[in-house]
């Protein structure tokens, strides 16, 4: 009986491999084998099934392969198991069956198995049935605590895919209503910290949305990777615009629509935007004042570019408020948001040679020129406040704007453009902004270089020294006189007025209007002395206006009118030395900085004043102003890549120490001293003030004194023109590039986005452009390396990770071909420079640090001699490392096994163990390099 009933167990496991074996190939034939297995299910008790199904199901649970077979076996056994789970609860219940439960369990007991594989399907196929139970689906408390707290231990497993797969199997028991949701936490934390893209991939696209969900994905926005950020904007999209702080929604679109990778930009312009568009309805103005345009105007402008192409010209042309008769947009309806649509509007017409269109909704130029002058007579009415008055001019700005845009072919309405700007430039409607934009229109209004200097000289002129008209009253005598002649008129006045009436009387008509005419002009002449007690005298005197108003706005006409020079001519000379040198003193600020700029353009444009003037830019440190300061290294810097220091007369002296490569002592004192901590603050950077000593001519290491400046502005200016003069190879520093990478690095420079932007620019491009910019790279690794060994202990520095500054600086330092052939290869000079620091037992450098920096060497071994010194020094490195140190003596070994077999290390290596690569897991620094 016992014999009968094994044969009958036999023949029915023998059915269900069958049916494993054939679901495999096509999933046409699920269903069929589905019944099957029901009738089995029926005839066999529940823990027989099981232990069968189970035992089955371990075949394609232990393949680590992705296979289409695989697939299908593992979605038979998924939707298999729900369709038991239906067949034993046709009613509602709140337990599972046996069986699901069974497979519940069984899982949860092998997740943490040692076989990553297994380990890796165990999660797939917890994600799957989890997927399979449907919508409405539920399980029991106590087995949602274990599914979730197993899982969450496999969120911390060494193999990314396993953590991505536990992702996935998560997201049906989150819950983001509640604040508190474990699964929540642990998918924003994984999103936030998680080294491996892969694993953030999966957070976004299962992660529910919450105000906590929202801030984690608008933080990937700004994510490395390319499929990160890209899943970041499909969250976004999900979540309504009205849910973003306007804050938020510019700084989305700025980041979306100038990222570098095609596939993240596509998408903010193909779906996010339109998406955006239509929960406004498809109104543009009500989308520019959700993102309140008037104070971000390039990203408004850049985002109607991208929707104006995607829409009919008709559509676009009905969104633009203007009246059908005027062509112009009433002044009621003149907003910030219409006027900028109004413009980018006419500029993609004109763009896309739609003229008949633009003639629609533009008049022709004379007519929009009255246009201006009427909204410029409505800013003069009634008094506002300051915010009211700044969208005027803002609006005025763009009204502006569009006259670039007119045809200018029309005489007559480029000479009313001409007037119009000259007006508006002496009246007191102007901006700098308004400045800038009117003066360089003056370039297509006036061609001529002299005529258009001559009529804003001229602008200047009336504006600083404007006629004066004094006010002479009458003197005693000259008042007696006056009224005698009075007298004499009226007496005058009634002789005729009789003659008149006897001429009427007589009916001698002719001589009385003789007479009308005459009593006319005796009356006027009455009237004239009558009212006029004093006299007006317009002398030919100017009087020098000297406030900050005027200062400031004539210094900003100088400023743009230079632009569109080539050569200092006597006129702009003449306005130099009498009107802006002698304001470089003054006691009002914005008047310094408008005269700082003005004396910038004009010693770019003559050589010998650059090396006349510029030491007054350093006096400009010595004024405790931050705004001075940033006018100032903005002008020196300028200069500095123009002319270099050498023709400025600013070459270090000889005697002085100089950035050779040679680490010495003092030299490594005044770099590190960037890094030090005053007692009193947590953060890196303190506030040093420059000082220019005749006697000290190291120029370079006066505007390196401002890298640890505490103003952000004055520390990225600093940045961007230091990076300037190695691109333009006016200077040359090991250490210099040291101090910019760890910068690079600094934690306190976090959320200096632009800063950080600014490095990674210049980084990838140093070596590119910079001939010895490898050498330099080369020399500062140590270096780099020191500073943050040396770093005080409360440092924020020792945040950074020295290992991953290394790996940047190795592959900045990656040798190309073309340089191998002229026999220099920076790697191969660094492996044994490495390797002699890891051999110095007096090094300040972690010597661990050293050797699995050896990992990220591409060296190409061309010389025996040097090929055996490695090989020396790697064997005794080997014997001061410990057996124990595991990670250390595989990328020894790995070293060595590349030596020997004269490879290039990391382009051609040999096979790394699983092992090894668990061990060594680390970031790509090509993604490092783009992160900003």
């Amino acid at each position: 009986m016992v014999y009968r009933l094994c044969q009958k167990m036999a023949g029915m496991l023998v059915q269900m491999q069958e049916a494993f074996t054939q679901v495999q190939y096509s999933r046409r034939v699920h269903p069929e084998f589905m019944s099957k297995l029901k009738k089995l299910y029926q005839k066999m008790s529940e823990k027989d099934f099981t232990r069968a199904f189970i035992s089955c199901l371990l075949i394609p649970l232990g393949e680590g392969e992705h296979h289409p077979r695989i697939e299908n076996v593992l979605i038979f056994a998924a939707k298999f198991a729900v369709s038991v789970e239906s067949f034993n609860h046709e009613t509602e219940e709140e337990e599972l069956c046996p069986f699901m439960n069974s497979l519940f369990e069984f899982l949860l007991d092998n997740h943490d198995v040692g076989d990553a594989a297994l380990r890796f399907r165990m999660c797939y196929f917890m994600n799957m049935l989890l997927n399979s139970m449907g919508d409405n689906a539920f399980i029991d408390d106590l087995l949602c605590d274990r599914i979730t707290t197993c899982m969450t231990e496999r969120l911390l497993d060494k193999v990314p895919k396993i953590r991505a797969q536990a992702i996935l199997a998560l997201h049906r028991l989150q819950d983001p209503s509640d604040e508190h949701c474990p699964v929540i936490k642990a998918f924003i934390f994984h999103l936030n910290k998680d080294p491996q893209a892969e694993v953030r991939r999966a957070v976004l696209l299962t992660m529910g949305k919450n105000k906590q969900t929202l801030a984690a994905a608008l933080r990937r926005t700004r994510d490395i990777n390319d499929g990160v950020r890209k899943l970041a904007f499909q969250f976004l999209t999900k979540i309504t615009v009205r849910s973003l702080t306007i804050e938020q929604r510019e700084k989305l679109l700025s980041d979306g629509l100038r990222d570098r990778s095609e596939k993240v930009s596509k998408y903010v312009k193909m779906q996010l935007l339109p998406t955006w568009l239509e929960h406004y309805e498809g109104d543009f103005i009500k989308l520019l004042r959700a993102l309140d345009a008037e104070n971000a105007l390039e990203i408004s402008i850049l985002m109607l570019d991208v929707l104006l192409k995607l829409t009919p010209v008709r559509n676009i042309i009905q969104h633009v408020p203007v009246d059908l008769d005027t062509k112009l947009i009433p002044f009621e309806k003149l907003t910030s948001e219409s006027v900028i649509y109004w413009r980018c509007v006419i500029t993609h017409l004109q763009r896309e040679g739609c003229q008949d269109e633009i003639d629609k909704i533009l008049p022709e130029l004379s007519k929009f020129c009255e246009y201006i002058r009427d909204f410029m007579n409505l800013m003069k009415h009634d008094q506002r406040e300051t915010w009211e008055q700044n969208t005027l001019r803002f609006i005025l700005l763009q009204l502006f704007e569009i006259t670039k845009i007119c045809d200018l072919h029309d005489e007559v309405g480029r000479e009313n453009l001409k007037e119009l700007i000259v007006d508006t430039l002496k009246s007191d409607h102007d901006s700098e902004a308004l400045i800038d934009s009117i003066v360089q229109q003056c370039v297509a209004i006036v061609p001529d270089t002299e005529s258009r200097l001559n009529l804003l000289a001229n602008v200047i002129s009336e504006l600083r020294m404007p006629l004066t008209t004094e006010v002479v009253p009458l003197t005693e005598a000259e008042k007696h006189e006056k009224d005698m002649k009075k007298a004499k008129l009226k007496v005058e006045l009634l002789q005729v007025q009789e003659y008149q009436y006897v001429a009427i009387q007589s009916k001698n008509f002719l001589r009385a209007e003789e007479l009308k005419t005459k009593i006319e002009f005796l009356k006027a002449a009455i009237e004239d002395l009558g009212t006029d007690q004093v006299v007006e005298e317009v002398r030919e005197e100017y009087e020098m206006k000297s406030d900050k108003k005027t200062l400031t706005k004539c210094l900003q006409i100088m400023f743009s009118m230079t632009q569109s020079v080539k050569t200092l001519c006597p006129m702009l000379r003449s306005l130099l030395m009498d009107m802006v040198l002698p304001n470089l003193d003054h006691s009002v600020c914005s008047v310094i900085i408008g005269a700082l700029k003005a004396t910038t353009v004009c010693c770019l444009l003559d050589e010998d004043l650059a090396k006349k003037y510029i030491p007054v830019f350093f006096l400009q440190f010595s004024v405790e102003n931050d705004d001075i300061w940033l006018a100032a290294l903005k002008g020196i810097f300028d200069l500095l890549v123009l002319y270099g220091l050498e023709r400025l007369g600013m070459a270090p002296d000889p005697e002085t120490p100089e950035d050779t490569g040679q680490a010495n002592k003092s030299r490594s004192n005044r770099t590190v001293r960037l890094y030090s901590q005053s007692e009193d603050t947590d953060t890196l950077l303190s506030t040093p003030r420059p000082s220019l000593n005749c006697e000290n001519r190291n120029i370079i290491n006066i505007l390196t004194g401002l890298l640890d400046n505490a103003n952000r502005d004055l520390r990225t200016i600093a940045v961007e023109g230091l990076c300037k003069l190695l691109l333009h190879r006016r200077i040359s520093s090991p250490s210099l590039v040291a101090r910019l990478i760890i910068l690079w690095h600094n934690p306190v420079t976090d959320n200096d986005s632009y800063l950080r932007q600014c490095l990674s620019y210049f980084f990838n491009h140093f070596g590119a452009v910079v001939p010895d910019s490898q050498e330099m790279l080369e020399r500062s690794f140590l270096v780099t390396l020191k500073m943050l060994a040396n770093a005080p202990d409360t440092s924020p520095l020792h945040e950074i990770e020295p290992l991953k500054v290394a790996q940047l600086i190795l592959h900045l330092t990656k040798t190309e071909a073309q340089d191998r052939l002229l026999g220099y290869c920076a790697h191969n000079n660094l492996a044994l420079a490495i390797i002699a620091e890891a051999l110095n037992s007096d090094s300040c450098i972690d010597p661990k640090l050293l050797i699995r920096s050896l990992r990220y060497l591409h060296i190409h071994l061309e010389d025996d001699s040097m090929r055996k010194c490695l090989q020396e020094s790697v064997k005794r490195l080997s014997e001061q490392v410990e057996p124990s140190e595991k990670r250390i003596t595989n990328t020894l070994s790995h070293f060595k096994r590349n030596l020997d077999n004269q490879t290039k290390f990391g382009a051609e290596n040999g096979p790394i163990t699983e092992e090894e690569l668990m061990i060594e897991e680390e970031p790509m620094i090509e993604e490092e390099l783009d992160a900003c």
